[in-house]
């Protein structure tokens, strides 16, 4: 904006030399009754006459001069924009390419391991119930054998990790499984001498 504007003030002075110029050149123009800044003479001086197509050239290249400065875009305008508009391909790209990963990261997601991710949540639901009450109901036990087949299974075909499966089966049998306290005191009293 400020080499515009620069340029504009360059081009109206030389609007305003041809004027002076047409103005020594005519008579009909006379919009200065003498000549205060030696324009005239000067013309003369160089052999240049009258001027009046001195003054009309002048005239002519200041005010396509002036429609040229605001009339053409910009050079770093463009430049601008093409960034703008390749930054903006690019990120397009990049949503597309992001969306590609997540249809693809959804496809390996498979319906085994939503079973397992319920296996688990189902397991909590039951501890939960176990624990809430003092002798389980017997469909909380129906649930509990449910899960203990369902575990099982998932771990034949492979689609239950045997760590995940070690994990959720001692948690099973941790449910119902006999106090081991007495279990080993008499151990520990059969193993002490007497």
């Amino acid at each position: 904006m400020f080499w515009r504007v620069l340029l504009t003030a360059i081009s109206l002075l030389v609007v305003s030399l041809a004027v002076v110029v047409l103005d020594c050149a005519s008579v009909v123009l006379d919009l200065f009754s003498d000549d205060p800044l030696g324009v005239c003479a000067t013309m003369e001086s160089l052999g240049l006459g009258n001027g009046v197509w001195t003054g009309a050239g002048f005239l002519l290249f200041g005010l396509l001069s002036i429609v040229a400065i605001w009339a053409a875009r910009p050079v770093g305008n463009k430049r601008a924009e093409l960034e703008v508009a390749s930054s903006l391909l690019l990120n397009l790209e990049r949503l597309n390419d992001v969306g590609t990963q997540i249809s693809e990261i959804e496809e390996e997601i498979s319906n085994d391991e939503i079973r397992v991710a319920r296996l688990t949540r189902r397991l909590e639901a039951v501890e939960l119930a176990v624990a809430s009450s003092a002798t389980p109901s017997r469909e909380v036990t129906q649930q509990w054998m449910a899960l203990l087949v369902e575990a099982n299974d998932l771990h034949n075909k492979g689609i239950l990790p045997t760590e995940e499966f070690k994990v959720n089966n001692t948690r099973l049998l941790d449910l119902f499984a006999a106090p081991r306290g007495n279990d080993s005191r008499m151990s520990e009293a059969g193993s002490t001498p007497a």
